[in-house]
């Protein structure tokens, strides 16, 4: 396979192995803005990666640390190094860092941090979304991917779980109706059980959760029907984005899925009952192999959704290239806008790039802001490099 690899990404491995004194490297970063402290794209090795919850700046007791951006993002940091030391991790083995911001300007100061907190160019793939909170008074909040030591990870309601090597599944979002928050949660979830009998794994196999909801101030049912489903000493890492929506919510998970497999390195799912579509998979399961983390990516123009959407998509094509990959080993896109309009684009330009027997498994949330101001979509992607 290295010799499929493009020149920038050999430079970009051999940098890292030099960087390592000569030992095999486990990460390759694409594409390094220095002044935003963070690479395109990060390349992975088939090794076990923490997830961890959504973390809010925090203190011991609680309470909010700090009222303004510097001061939260501090902690926010200091939270991410003590659970990722806890699960034999580390900052300096980040691969994918997901903010949630109460406003796009607190962007800006996140990007300050890690162009210093990672100025020896070792950044990892980043995403924003603009969304409240599950804290009264928190500006900003961060789950995070990052190469562990062990496949041994903590149990209870994690600030972390393991995701181990070998197979691994990525469910798309579904969502189910309810007259409350909680109602819609429960049943959800119960969808999400006969997908994973479907694919012959349970709720113990899930490495994280991930919601998108309405209202975020009544976070407190979701919390407690998560604690039913799973048993309340046993609830995977958590995050939530809140989103516009007449649907309650909508839950995606990451589940591992046992030792590498053979066939096809990514497979693209449609469990029974659901209807397939052209441009997103219900269940794509990455069979053994790298990752490939892609930051979250913008318009380079406020050009209004139909040309934000082309720009996005022809830098994700080149991204790809220099990574190893390309559109058909897409596994895993999220999708977030902020306008109908950005939504029925993203509909009509989507099969312009996926071949239609396999586009990635997607969540699409219309939500209140996408990181970067004038800007109404972005969005975030795991590849495969092609065998």
């Amino acid at each position: 396979m290295a010799l499929r690899w493009t020149i920038p990404l050999a430079a970009a491995i051999l940098i890292v192995w030099i960087a390592s004194g000569g030992e095999r490297p486990e990460l390759a970063y694409i594409g390094f803005d220095r002044e935003r402290g963070m690479c395109d794209a990060v390349i992975v090795d088939a090794l076990p990666l923490a997830h961890t919850q959504q973390l809010l700046p925090l203190n011991a007791d609680g309470r909010l640390s700090g009222k303004d951006a510097a001061a939260q993002i501090k902690r926010v940091f200091e939270r991410l190094a003590d659970t990722l030391a806890a699960n034999r991790s580390g900052l300096d083995r980040l691969v994918k860092l997901n903010f949630v911001v109460a406003c796009t300007e607190v962007v800006a100061a996140i990007e300050r941090f890690l162009a210093r907190q990672f100025a020896s160019g070792r950044g990892p793939a980043t995403s924003f979304v603009v969304s409240s909170l599950p804290h009264a008074g928190a500006v900003v909040a961060v789950d995070a991917v990052a190469v562990a030591d062990s496949e041994a990870g903590k149990r209870g309601q994690a600030d972390c779980r393991i995701l181990p090597p070998g197979a691994r599944v990525y469910i798309a979002g579904q969502a189910e109706p309810g007259k409350s928050l909680g109602e819609a949660t429960r049943k959800t979830l119960e969808s999400l059980r006969a997908t994973l009998k479907f694919l012959g794994l349970s709720a113990k196999d899930v490495i994280q959760v991930k919601s998108f909801l309405t209202p975020m101030s009544a976070v407190a049912e979701v919390n407690d029907e998560m604690a039913k489903f799973f048993g309340r000493d046993d609830v995977p890492p958590q995050v939530f984005v809140e989103w516009r929506s007449s649907l309650p919510i909508e839950i995606e998970l990451i589940v591992q899925a046992g030792k590498d497999r053979p066939g096809p390195v990514v497979e693209f799912l449609t469990p029974p009952g659901m209807k397939s579509s052209p441009v997103f998979s219900r269940v794509t399961r990455i069979n053994r192999g790298k990752s490939i983390y892609i930051s979250g990516l913008h318009g380079r123009k406020a050009a209004g959704p139909h040309d934000e959407i082309i720009d996005i998509f022809d830098r994700l094509g080149g991204i790809l290239k220099k990574t190893g990959s390309d559109f058909k080993h897409l596994a895993k896109a999220t999708y977030y806008v902020t306008t109908a309009e950005t939504t029925r684009k993203m509909g009509e330009l989507r099969p312009r790039y996926y071949d239609p027997r396999r586009p990635p498994s997607a969540s699409l949330a219309p939500v209140a802001g996408v990181g970067l101001a004038g800007r109404s979509v972005t969005l975030d992607m795991i590849a495969v490099p092609v065998e």
